[in-house]
This record gives structure tokens, C-alpha cells and sequence, in this order.
């Protein structure tokens, strides 16, 4: 079950006011809608991590799904699964999907990322998706995942890098939002290149890169994740009013227009996306990542 939010005190930002996409209904959509989309993506990342059964893994940033069914599934029996977000309307969306789904050993929790509270060396798998990109200070997260994972255990993690996105045929509202949203990440110092860093940072906390792994992902217009550009300008077209830019209405304008029906899509847009896992021990570096043959 969800525990509840613990009161922000100090002088430590507080995490739900900096993720860079908000808080809001349409954002919690997004985000459960992405866990189907980056499903197989994640199923072939811990496929390269190899948990089993009865082991424990946490899965910082879950958001109102994660990854809790795949965990659950690979740690059962015996296992245990945590799901840690600093949104308490996620961590209660989280409990009522694990309930839902029937997951044993599934514990739900709200609390900040970078500092979980949470013991050292709890977890043989500490894993993130998408969280890094969304935060201003990554290496603060990649430390306490770092810490919370046991000697020889495993921290992985799969952030996007959406400096090259393609659309094709072209489309100049694609252009222009692709423009605008570096810009309205950046106000929260939030990177959408974080990708390409990650394996510096696990290298940075002391973490033995094991492997990394670049996919493009291609997504037809019809399909949510093709029409993600709008559903960003629609949730956070307002952080652009600031800086002069166009009326909200204006950037709506910029919205891709819906496929014709009985057909299939033509055009589709190509962002790119990165798995990267390290020990948190340091052994001699594999070659290969596990379960390869």
C-alpha cells in the first residue's frame, strides 16, 4: 500500500514542484500510456540485468505504473519489489495498479529520489526510466541509487536523448515543437540529452559500467507516443508564455493533424533512447552483458 507523503521541510527543492513535465491528470496519463509503449524496452533492459526470484529491486521515479508488473513477475516467488515517487498522487495510482494486477510483494512508497531514506545496500536491483531526464540534478539521483544497491548488485536505467527526433514526411509543427522543448525542459535545468551521460555518471559514484545499449524508437502518428508532441504542447504550452513566446492558442496551432482514418499513417517520429546498467562493487568489467551468449 502507499505510505503517505512526508512533509517537505529544509532548504532542498521540493522534487514534485522541479519534474520538468508537471503534476496534472493529462501527465498521469502520459505516464501510464509510456509504460506500455516502453514496455518491451524495459523487459529486454532486465533481460540484460537478469534478476530472479526471491531478490529485491526498487524502482525509483515509478510514477503511477513503472515497471512494479515486470519486477514482480521476474521476482517472484519470495521477491520483493519497491516503487518510490515523490508525487503522492502517483505512489496512490501505483498501489491501486498493484492491487489491481494482484502483485505479491509489491510496497509502495513516497519520497524523494535523491534521497530515499531508505537503507544502504537494501537492494540487488536499483532501476530508473525516464526519471533522470525530468530532474536538475541527476547525479543526486544516480548517488542514492548507487548507495541503496548491495555489493555486487545491479543499477540500471533507460533515459531518452531527443537531441536528433525525426519526422517524416517533415512537418513544421513538429519542427517548432521540437524547438520550444529543450528550451521549457531547461528552465528546470533538466536535460533531454541526459542519455548520453549516463554511463559518466554511474562512473562518477563508482559504478563499474557493465554495458550500454542506443535504440531508436519509431512511432506512427496514430499511436499516442506519435502524437506526444501534442499532448506536451496541450499540458505545458503555458511555461512558454514567460520568455514572449506565442499565445497559448498559437501553440496549439502547432499540433500535428490527426491521420486520415482506414489508413495507415504515414508519417512518424524518431526519437532515440539509451540503456545503460553498472555494478555497484567493482569486479573486473564483463565484456559482455549477462545472459549473452
Amino acid at each position: 500500500m502507499a505510505e503517505p507523503a512526508q512533509p517537505h521541510t529544509g532548504t532542498r527543492p521540493d522534487p514534485t514542484a522541479v519534474y520538468a513535465l508537471g503534476s496534472s491528470s493529462g501527465e498521469s496519463d502520459r505516464l501510464r500510456r509510456q509504460a506500455e509503449e516502453l514496455a518491451a524496452d524495459s523487459a529486454a533492459l532486465l533481460n540484460r540485468v537478469a534478476p530472479r526470484p526471491g531478490q529485491s529491486a526498487i524502482d525509483l521515479g515509478c510514477g503511477p505504473r513503472g515497471i512494479l508488473d515486470l519486477l514482480a513477475d521476474r521476482l517472484s516467488p519470495g521477491g520483493r519489489v519497491v516503487g518510490l515517487d515523490a508525487d503522492p498522487a502517483h505512489t496512490a495510482m501505483a498501489a491501486e495498479f498493484a492491487a489491481g494486477c494482484g502483485l505479491n510483494g509489491v510496497e509502495i512508497m513516497t519520497a524523494d529520489a535523491s534521497h530515499t531514506g531508505l537503507p544502504s545496500g537494501s537492494f540487488d536491483l536499483v532501476h530508473a526510466r525516464t526519471l533522470l531526464v525530468n530532474v536538475p540534478e541527476p547525479a543526486e539521483v544516480v548517488a542514492e541509487m548507487g548507495r541503496l544497491a548491495k555489493p555486487g548488485g545491479w543499477v540500471a536505467g533507460l533515459e531518452p536523448d531527443v537531441e536528433q527526433a525525426w519526422c517524416y514526411p517533415p512537418h513544421p509543427a513538429f519542427t517548432r515543437i521540437c524547438e520550444i522543448f529543450p528550451v521549457v525542459f531547461g528552465r528546470n535545468e533538466a536535460d533531454v540529452t541526459i542519455g548520453r551521460r549516463v554511463p559518466e555518471l554511474f562512473r562518477r559514484v563508482g559504478l563499474q559500467v557493465a554495458g550500454v545499449e542506443a535504440r531508436v524508437q519509431m512511432y506512427p502518428q496514430a499511436t499516442p507516443a506519435g502524437r506526444s508532441g501534442s499532448t506536451w504542447c496541450a499540458a505545458r504550452g503555458h511555461m512558454c508564455l514567460p520568455w514572449g513566446s506565442p499565445a497559448r492558442r498559437n501553440l496549439m496551432s502547432w499540433t500535428l493533424p490527426p491521420a486520415p482514418p482506414l489508413m495507415t499513417p504515414a508519417r512518424s517520429r524518431c526519437p532515440a533512447c539509451s540503456f545503460s546498467s553498472g555494478r555497484a562493487s567493482r569486479p573486473l568489467r564483463p565484456s559482455r552483458w549477462p545472459g549473452d551468449g
